[in-house]
């Protein structure tokens, strides 16, 4: 298990954009950071600084804009033979850069059985939803779903997403 309930998750959408949560985003232990997160002009003020998990797809061209972190994960099974077919594009070269950890398979798999294309973002939540045993919306800021991924999330939310 890599992640606990006490963990901010905290997306790219601009949605906490001039709402001041930096703080207390900065105040969780844990901060989980999604892809290509940058520490540029307000952002600090609105989504804070501290990064300790770093998720990101690895696909060609997308690395770490800041460091540090102490764990960086994928949120794709890439180095399955499903993920090697379905996400040919991971710069391989790059994931071998960090101690990468990918989703379960067990975890990616199930996933699959509610939604047969999910996004980064779901599969990312998915991931700590399975290991914290829940998701608190007051711990997800910057996110944007579709209506699709809405009701995952609220499953999510409400437990009861197997």
């Amino acid at each position: 298990m890599l992640f606990n309930p006490y963990t901010a998750i905290v997306g790219n959408y601009s949605f906490e954009q001039d709402r001041k949560k930096g703080m207390i985003i900065d105040s969780y232990p844990h901060v989980a950071r999604l892809q290509n997160f940058t520490y540029e002009g307000n952002r600090i003020r609105d989504y804070g600084s501290k990064a300790t998990v770093w998720f990101c797809d690895f696909f060609i061209g997308r690395g770490p804009q800041a460091e540090p972190f102490n764990i960086v994960c994928n949120a794709f099974p890439v180095s399955t033979e499903y993920g090697k077919r379905r996400y040919p594009n991971v710069d391989r070269e790059l994931m071998e850069r960090y101690d990468v950890h990918e989703i379960p398979w067990n975890y990616y798999s199930n996933l699959l059985k509610c939604e047969p294309h999910p996004s980064f973002d779901i599969c990312m939540l998915y991931w700590i939803y399975k290991d914290c045993g829940c998701i608190h919306p007051f711990d997800v800021f910057g996110f944007k779903f579709s209506h699709r991924e809405a009701t995952l999330f609220r499953a999510m939310c409400d437990g009861v997403l197997q």
